[in-house]
């Protein structure tokens, strides 16, 4: 029987490096941003339903297809408009995920990164939960770097998701990423060797 692996993390701790790690060592893995990247440009239903809660405005008026930067500012200032969207898409990552699990059912492992893991309450479906941390000021400075994040936003971001102390609390192994990407594949291997 396949062993579910759920990782997760704070926002830029390195959850999508980890992923490439297990993804190159031939392990299936499936990335719960992607899913939601793919709904909100192929999925119509998600599409309309977007429109009508929040009308034009967080539409790309040249691809018309949903902004996720309009989006992201309208849930950060507005809890019922976060609700409704996670509303939305939530239900879709759990059943696509349920879907990439029936797939590689009889492999020996597989793994699903969602950074929301614990806040929807999808412990539950794991047999195990990694996470990734790192320590705010690297998390900080990579944000910036890689994302161009304004303090702003990444204090918004950030404040949108567990602490990364609960998230550690929580999961059955922690991954430290304050160093480099060799550092973080030596303790994928030694993990996966555990």
């Amino acid at each position: 029987m396949t062993k579910r692996i759920g990782i997760t993390g704070g926002i830029g701790t390195g959850k999508s490096t980890v992923g490439q790690i297990l993804q190159n060592l031939g392990y299936p893995v499936i990335d719960a941003d992607d899913v939601v990247h793919q709904a909100l440009a192929g999925n119509t239903t998600v599409q309309e339903a977007l429109r009508q809660h929040f009308g034009d405005g967080v539409f790309d008026a040249e691809t018309g297809k949903p902004s996720r930067p309009a989006l992201a500012k309208r849930i950060f200032q507005n809890e019922a408009d976060k609700l409704f969207l996670e509303g939305l898409l939530h239900p879709l990552v759990r059943e696509e995920i349920k879907r990439f699990f029936q797939k590689h059912e009889g492999q020996s492992l597989a793994f699903a990164l969602v950074p929301l893991l614990f806040e929807s309450g999808l412990e539950v479906f794991y047999d195990e939960v990694w996470c990734v941390a790192t320590s705010p000021d690297v998390q900080i400075a990579r944000l910036k770097a890689s994302r161009g994040m304004s303090d702003e936003l990444i204090h918004a971001r950030v404040a949108n998701q567990w602490s990364l102390e609960e998230k550690i609390k929580r999961s059955q192994r922690v991954l430290w990423n304050d160093g480099s990407v060799e550092d973080l594949k030596a303790q994928v291997h030694e993990t996966l060797g555990s």
